[in-house]
């Protein structure tokens, strides 16, 4: 059996951690769109829609290569099916260094509309027992990021929001506001669409950020800039995008 250095196993530790936060709204992703920002798909209804990622990792010198798979559109992440994965044998069995699970997750816009990028070739590959969509390949550093960081995200997408849904939007210190576009139950299994309205009272905000709960009276797109994505998690790992228009 190989052995690695501490140095090794200390980046493994890391993997989880960058790939939750880099990969936020992954199965929904879009390329670099031309000049004239030609539509290529809109997906929908996708509000509360359940989703789960497994993601396949090796490492190439100090980068983590990374293929992505989802359910989204294939199945709802049967949690038994979910709960009984081994991911050391689905690492095994796919020659990569690491597998790991990301979810369940919890769509919170009701449509979304990716530019750019390839067609997916959708619930195509059959992983543990769960048919999923490769939506991704990833090159990305090692490093550390931790909750309310901002992380950039390379990809085009519009994210629409109903007229009468109710939004959960972080403000922070600089006056940038993120609306939450999923909630996840990596780490509360319980946590549920009723309690994200009171659920600023939980998490550890940094100092002058604020959280809360709006119900939005126009239908409201949150578009990325320049073909990238601002992004930020909080502790739950629940997942937000930065809104360069309409703060609230």
């Amino acid at each position: 059996m190989t052995r690695y250095s501490p140095f090794f196993y200390e980046k493994v530790m890391m993997m989880q951690e960058i790939i939750s936060i880099v990969l936020l709204g992954i199965s929904i992703q879009g390329g670099d769109p031309k000049e004239e920002d030609v539509i290529k798909e809109t997906t929908g209804p996708l509000y509360n829609m359940r989703y789960c990622e497994i993601l396949l990792a090796d490492f190439k010198g100090v980068k983590l290569e990374v293929d992505v798979y989802s359910t989204m559109r294939c199945n709802n992440c049967s949690q038994e099916t979910w709960d009984a994965i081994d991911l050391d044998k689905l690492a095994d069995s796919n020659d990569v260094f690491k597998a790991i699970a990301n979810g369940p997750r919890y769509m919170l816009m009701d449509r979304a509309t990716k530019l750019g990028g390839e067609s997916l070739e959708f619930c195509a590959a059959n992983l543990a027992g769960l048919e999923m969509t490769k939506v991704a390949s990833l090159s990305m550093p090692l490093r550390r990021k931790k909750a309310y960081e901002r992380v950039e995200v390379k990809r085009s997408t519009i994210f629409h929001f109903e007229a009468g849904r109710t939004v959960q939007i972080l403000k922070s210190s600089e006056g940038d506001c993120y609306i939450m576009q999923s909630y996840s139950q990596i780490v509360d299994k319980d946590l549920g669409l009723d309690d994200l309205e009171t659920l600023g009272d939980r998490l550890d905000l940094p100092k002058g950020w604020s959280y809360q709960s709006i119900k939005i009276s126009d239908d409201l797109d949150v578009a990325t800039t320049d073909g990238l994505a601002v992004v930020v998690q909080d502790e739950l790992k629940n997942t937000y995008q930065k809104m360069d228009k309409n703060c609230f």
